[in-house]
């Protein structure tokens, strides 16, 4: 699952994120977890890929991306957006809130699992960051594949162990 922190949720807030998710607006989470003053959404993922750096890297901006569209004015009384990576911890579902034991965290379902597919089409697609989200993640290229399609970068960083090239902008 990808989970998202909501902060600053009252009421109107809470109203706001259902009505969103349930207009396409937003994704429609799979759970909503009070956490004393705010939400967690949660998307529980259909086919889950391999957490590998690669997918762990693309998940994370898959997530910035979502938390920047799922965080607006009417869905937090909080200007300040706060993007958490994708190991983020959360409370667990019965245990105290942050207002206390005798608030404890409650989860509702809202929706079913998801495809990331499905996810990937609420990034907008202005600054070309949906179509780069999207094929890393259907990337599927065996090591074999990788060996005949692109032999210099396999011989470089396999054979050879080479690390990871960097692009350096404004030196």
């Amino acid at each position: 699952a990808i989970a998202f922190d909501l902060d600053g949720v009252e009421m109107p807030q809470l109203r706001d994120v259902i009505h969103q998710a349930d207009h396409d607006i937003i994704p429609k989470p799979t759970y909503i977890v009070n956490s004393g003053r705010g939400l967690h959404l949660y998307y529980f993922i259909q086919d889950p890929p391999a957490l590998l750096p690669h997918i762990q890297s693309c998940l994370k901006e898959l997530k910035y991306a979502l938390t920047r569209q799922i965080w607006n004015r009417y869905t937090s009384t909080r200007k300040d957006v706060e993007v958490q990576g994708i190991l983020q911890g959360f409370r667990m579902i019965g245990s105290p809130s942050k207002l206390g034991k005798e608030y404890p965290v409650t989860a509702y379902r809202m929706g079913d699992r998801v495809t990331l597919d499905y996810l990937v089409d609420f990034v907008p697609e202005t600054s070309g960051e949906r179509k780069r989200i999207f094929d890393a993640l259907d990337s599927k290229l065996t090591l074999d594949e990788a060996k005949k399609k692109y032999p210099e970068w396999y011989e470089r960083r396999i054979v050879n162990g080479e690390p990871r090239g960097r692009w350096t902008v404004k030196r």
